[in-house]
């Protein structure tokens, strides 16, 4: 991942989580919200959007499929 400082679920230990569900097992962004937003501040639609399209690299989402 593009690691970015400021962003809260770079920051967090459930990125590569959050990327497994939305990516493979196509969980919507606000069933992530509702599962996630106690473990990670500020969990939001901008938040996670933003993550996915500018954080998640080709090499990211091989390796959650290999999972």
């Amino acid at each position: 991942m593009k690691k970015q400082r400021n962003c809260k679920i770079c920051n967090s230990t459930y990125a590569k989580a959050l990327l497994y569900l939305n990516h493979c097992k196509h969980v919507s962004y606000l069933k992530l919200i509702e599962q996630y937003e106690d473990y990670i501040p500020c969990l939001n639609l901008y938040n996670l959007s933003t993550h996915f399209n500018r954080h998640v690299e080709q090499a990211d989402i091989r390796e959650v499929e290999a999972l």
